[in-house]
């Protein structure tokens, strides 16, 4: 249909392809157009309106008078009451929302991270594998568009039924949905005698097996040592090691260097440091200190050691969980009797890998604190 009135023009083609599924977008996305005006907002009540105009007048007045001093307290007043107010609203609306959010989702929630994320993947597979004659099946999904608000089945459906090539519509489908080439397997098997894993097949086409996997910025391999992420983390931080170094010839002090520092070098060493620290090597983790020790001769102050921001941070984290009953990890943290009043039930382990992981490294933290 589209080629027959194009006169086979390529261009014509593919620009009155496109323009149609712009509009079966359109028809299949519901679009709602909402005004919104400063003094509207839904967070806005009758105290706030009152905040407001008192404001106003201190305002007035203050420019007659010249003396400012009751219109910036009044501002002050306001600020931290919108402020309040907006807590309050956000509250209400997420409450509408926690029974239907998938209790492993970590995007977009409180007191979520990627630590949390990799922790509980990590969690997961060495407690089973703390079992015997265990193997571990690791499958990385890519979904192009993730965010995307159409729903891909309807529109392919309402393309179909138009007479729309077959293969153009297999292209958007795949442009929606699942990414196959993207999409990779890893397996972990410590087991002496290891069997031959069948592959994965997706529609079809053979799911790619690696050995190393980089999800959500940290290098999983199928040893489950940290190496390969340490090896990379430490070759980017030895390229801004060289930023630093010309900084200091430019005259910064030494509360610049270290700022600078802290935002551009520790923060790429210590990403999501809870996760994969408790595992690392001596070998690595020597040579991620003379990452450090480097950055401290060039600022010339005293930096955190990595080992010293591994166990805060392990310590802040498990009390971040502890106190959100909703963590999906909250059920680790089991509390002794009474009469041990902020100790914390040990995980079992019988592998140094899973002793040495996140959660039974927060447990014996805390328990060392009380």
């Amino acid at each position: 249909m589209f080629r027959i009135a194009s006169d086979d023009n390529i261009d014509e083609y593919a620009d009155s392809v496109c323009e149609f599924i712009r509009t079966c977008v359109e028809d299949v996305v519901p679009i709602a157009t909402i005004k919104t005006f400063p003094n509207q907002k839904p967070w806005i009540d009758g105290s706030i309106r009152v905040k407001l105009k008192a404001r106003t007048t201190a305002f007035n007045q203050g420019k007659v008078t010249g003396n400012m001093t009751e219109y910036k307290q009044c501002n002050y007043s306001l600020r931290k009451a919108i402020k309040q107010a907006k807590r309050q609203y956000r509250d209400k609306v997420e409450s509408q929302f926690n029974d239907t959010l998938d209790p492993l989702q970590f995007a977009y929630s409180p007191n979520r991270s990627t630590d949390d994320a990799i922790s509980t993947t990590l969690h997961t597979a060495l407690t089973h594998l703390d079992k015997r004659n265990t193997y571990v099946r690791m499958l990385f999904i890519d979904y192009s568009s993730a965010f995307n608000t159409i729903v891909p089945s309807k529109l392919i459906i309402k393309i179909e039924t138009l007479g729309l090539d077959p293969a153009l519509c297999n292209w958007v489908l795949d442009f929606l949905t699942l990414n196959v080439n993207k999409t990779k397997e890893m397996i972990v098997d410590f087991r002496k005698q290891q069997s031959e894993h069948p592959p994965i097949h997706i529609d079809g086409t053979v799911v790619e097996r690696v050995v190393s996997f980089k999800f959500l910025g940290v290098h999983i391999t199928d040893k489950l040592n940290w190496s390969t992420h340490t090896d990379s983390i430490m070759k980017k931080a030895q390229q801004r090691l060289f930023n630093l170094r010309r900084l200091k010839k430019f005259g910064l002090s030494p509360k610049a260097l270290t700022n600078f520092y802290r935002c551009t070098i520790e923060s790429i060493l210590s990403g999501c440091i809870t996760a994969w620290y408790g595992n690392c090597s001596a070998h690595n983790r020597k040579a991620l200190q003379r990452v450090v020790r480097s950055a401290q001769r060039i600022t010339g102050g005293k930096l955190p050691a990595l080992q010293d921001t591994y166990t805060t941070r392990c310590h802040r984290k498990a009390i971040k969980i502890i106190k959100d009953s909703n963590h999906p990890s909250h059920c680790l943290f089991t509390p002794l009797s009474s009469r041990r009043r902020g100790q914390y039930r040990c995980i079992k382990a019988g592998t140094e890998r899973l002793k040495n992981s996140f959660y039974l490294k927060a447990i014996r933290l805390l328990n060392s604190h009380h």
